[in-house]
């Protein structure tokens, strides 16, 4: 059955469906990306060739969560038996010695694999790409790190958009 209603990306714009029957939708998630990873690993190049395939060609990407790979994770200690000030000090350890850059620069790698599967398979990312952030690109690890959220929602909007 052809719809007549017009499929529309989230702003409302029109969507023109490579298949008038269909939409195809490319739902990712767990990129982990770190400031070292490369676009051409074994994992990534599969899922670039996988969508370079005419016949999967999306209409839409969809990213869910954990874009990078716990920024400022290289400070803490992850043994339950850390005490709550030995905490406190690692956390004041990964705020000045780098998170906002590492996080910055994993998101920006993100994005420009994700763009360049867009311009591939011919759809516009400003309107068919949707990146949510997970736990690890907002930094939040239960009690610990939440004052860092608010900063990591910004960085994460100033990369991807609003």
């Amino acid at each position: 059955m052809v719809s007549e209603t017009p499929f529309t990306d989230f702003n409302g714009t029109a969507i023109e469906a490579k298949r008038p029957d269909r939409l195809i939708v490319a739902h990712l998630s767990d990129l982990h990306f770190t400031p070292g990873t490369r676009p051409d690993s074994e994992v990534l190049r599969a899922v670039k060739i996988l969508l370079a395939d005419k016949d999967r060609h999306p209409d839409l990407i969809v990213v869910t969560g954990d874009i990078a790979d716990n920024p400022g994770s290289q400070f803490l200690e992850t043994s339950n038996e850390v005490s709550f000030w030995r905490r406190a000090q690692q956390e004041v350890r990964a705020k000045w010695y780098g998170w906002e850059s590492t996080l910055r620069t994993s998101l920006v790698g993100a994005r420009g694999y994700l763009t360049g599967i867009c311009e591939e398979v011919g759809i516009n990312p400003e309107h068919q790409l949707l990146v949510v952030p997970g736990n690890h690109d907002l930094l939040m690890q239960g009690l610990f790190g939440a004052g860092r959220t608010k900063r990591a929602l910004e960085i994460f909007s100033e990369v991807f958009g609003n």
